[in-house]
């Protein structure tokens, strides 16, 4: 293979050590060496990674803590295998959506679910707040971000959509006195 043909993305956890106009120094978690194939674990390696070489990054400056998606030829080059990727807070959260919808097969209930990753919120996770409430056609969800007065995501499921009829409206009883 040619030199930095291998362009495939992989995602991996780094510190930034120094960042240049041209390139990144940043220590990489984990790997294996495949000369001796011994698990360096918890060890971090030192490698420069040219900045044409980088996709994506939630580094913004030097001592930064995060992930860095690279071309895989950056790895190979330095002998690197990256560590398994981590489960991220969405990852979690899709599996247990999955793992509730599953559960709730077939059952007479009104369900929104909406996309929201908090790994790409703006100012990080923040403060999330998550306003649900009923009208005459259906369930609707709207989430707020660290106090914002737009939503940053919104949902609705009607009752007609679920198989439901709407609650008939409670009328008052009088009494006969």
């Amino acid at each position: 293979m040619a030199k930095y043909e291998n362009k495939t993305p992989v995602r991996v956890e780094v510190t930034v050590n120094h960042q240049r106009p041209k390139c990144w120094q940043v220590w990489i978690e984990g790997g294996a060496s495949p000369e001796n194939n011994v698990l360096m674990g918890d060890s971090w390696k030192s490698i420069w990674v040219p900045n044409f070489a980088v996709i994506e990054t939630d580094c913004l400056a030097e001592g930064d803590k995060g992930y860095i998606v690279l071309q895989q030829w950056v790895l190979d080059k330095n002998d690197l295998v990256p560590a398994p990727p981590k489960q991220t807070t969405t990852d979690e959260m899709t599996e247990l959506e999955d793992q509730l919808q599953e559960a709730h097969e077939d059952s007479d209930r009104l369900e929104v679910v909406l996309g929201v990753d908090p790994d790409k919120l703006p100012y990080g996770q923040g403060d999330i707040q998550i306003n649900a409430y009923l009208t005459d056609e259906g369930l609707v969800v709207d989430v707020y971000h660290d106090g914002s007065e737009e939503a940053i995501a919104s949902g609705y499921e009607l009752f007609s959509e679920a198989g439901l009829h709407p609650p008939a409206p409670i009328e008052d009883e009088e009494e006969d006195f």
